[in-house]
């Protein structure tokens, strides 16, 4: 059992009632891997190795038509969960592809060692399972931002996410949002990375983010969430007198 592994799992909220005993036995069989950036985790149609839970770093789980064109699923940070959608101990193939968008360190269940656990481990095999079912409703959840929400709504709810922000939106908490490229960015809300440019710089214009260096800063994550539920943010209120 590495002692980083055995972390990683009390670091997942879904995790927390799950008693002691099963959480060492997954740590015993899970192993790391890690990602260089635009290292490919695992290709759809493969058959899978299992469970994958994000320590460090960022990835996208996207499909890919015939023509080459791309259709981005999902943006996947530490403590969230990817695999197979029919579960980890299946033999179906994956349905999307799993790609690095920053180094990244992920930790690796594999479907042999997870059917090997699962009767003794009933409680966190199915809180992990929970967490790979709920990553495929944030496909869904994609679709519906891409058909109904305009690119400020959507913008801001991928900063939200990449700022690490988990339904709290204190006003005094400034945080600073991890490196992805605008270009990465577009491709996580379907759109032109000039799009987003000129879409940052304005929410920078009015206080709603800041810059430190090279990095983007929310100042105002309150108002960011507005704009993420598609309200009315009063954005005047966010701007420095």
């Amino acid at each position: 059992m590495t002692v980083e592994g055995y972390a990683l799992l009390r670091r997942i909220p879904e995790l927390l009632r799950v008693p002691e005993d099963e959480i060492v036995r997954v740590a015993r069989v899970a192993k790391f891997r890690s990602l260089r950036r635009k290292e490919v985790l695992f290709v759809e149609s493969n058959q899978p190795a299992g469970l994958y839970l994000v320590e460090s770093g960022w990835l996208k789980t996207f499909r890919k038509s015939c023509a080459g064109r791309e259709v981005l699923l999902d943006v996947l940070g530490p403590v969230e969960a990817v695999g197979p959608c029919c579960g980890p101990a299946s033999n179906c193939t994956f349905g999307c592809s799993a790609q690095a968008l920053t180094a990244a360190r992920v930790l690796v269940v594999n479907g042999a060692d997870w059917r090997a656990i699962s009767a003794d481990c009933p409680s966190a095999c199915a809180a992990l399972t929970d967490m790979l079912f709920r990553s495929r409703r944030r496909c869904v959840d994609l679709a519906v931002e891409l058909a109904l929400h305009d690119i400020d709504s959507r913008l801001a709810s991928l900063l939200l996410k990449l700022a690490g922000y988990r339904g709290e939106t204190d006003s005094s908490i400034r945080r600073v949002v991890q490196v992805l490229s605008q270009q990465d960015m577009a491709s996580a809300i379907g759109t032109a990375r000039e799009v987003v440019t000129r879409h940052v710089a304005r929410l920078v214009d009015r206080g709603v983010l800041g810059r430190s260096g090279r990095r983007i800063v929310v100042n105002q994550p309150a108002v960011l969430q507005s704009i993420a539920l598609g309200q009315q943010a009063d954005v005047s209120a966010a701007c420095p007198a």
